[in-house]
């Protein structure tokens, strides 16, 4: 925080020595922004938030080459949010609602979860020994935070148990496929695949 702090006091300090304004383009932090904050959108320090005059982002929008536009301002009149269509190489404004955001946002979000309990799922389905976050994520390379997220997802629709246990004087959780989503897997196998049946991770649900 105070490196991004210093960073944008040599920023400020250019842009009164050559009488200029500045726009820096930042990327978004991870995971969906459709509940976020036009000014908690940037990824990192919080400084930044707060150094910028005004803040101005880009979020997908439910129809295909559209983007909502979004601003905050400090020393002007508060901007409606407006959806922008994509037509190479220019940005055009439309009348399409913005308050489809959420949509696409949560839709995309959702799949990419999906994916994931998938990927967890198939790996506890091979053993009905207790894993560690750490033995998952070795096996289908996620991320620490991604990793806790999904399982936390799982233990809360039945699909898997959890347990705290010490090793070494070290606390840890550890995880095993539930006998419910065992029962729908052998379900599954029995009635001949995923065809005409619903998937095994809405049925778990």
């Amino acid at each position: 925080n105070a490196g991004m702090t210093q960073l944008y006091n040599v920023i400020d300090q250019h842009a009164a020595a050559t009488d200029a304004g500045w726009c820096l383009i930042h990327h978004a932090s991870k995971g969906s922004q459709t509940d976020k904050s036009v000014t908690d959108v940037g990824a990192g320090a919080g400084s930044q938030s707060r150094a910028a005059d005004a803040h101005i982002v880009l979020r997908e929008h439910a129809d295909e080459n559209h983007a909502v536009l979004d601003a905050a301002v400090r020393s002007f009149p508060p901007l409606e949010a407006v959806t922008l269509r994509w037509e190479f190489p220019l940005w055009y404004s439309t009348d399409v609602s913005p308050q489809r955001l959420a949509d696409a946002q949560q839709r995309k979000q959702n799949a990419r979860d999906a994916e994931g309990i998938g990927q967890i799922s198939k790996e506890l389905e091979n053993s009905n020994d207790w894993r560690s976050t750490r033995a998952i994520r070795n096996v289908t390379g996620f991320g620490a935070d991604r990793c806790t997220k999904l399982l936390c997802k799982m233990v809360d629709q039945g699909m898997v148990e959890s347990r705290d246990v010490t090793t070494n004087g070290r606390e840890s959780r550890e995880y095993r496929l539930s006998e419910h989503a065992r029962s729908i897997k052998e379900f599954v196998e029995r009635s001949g695949g995923t065809d005409h049946i619903i998937d095994r991770q809405t049925a778990a649900v």
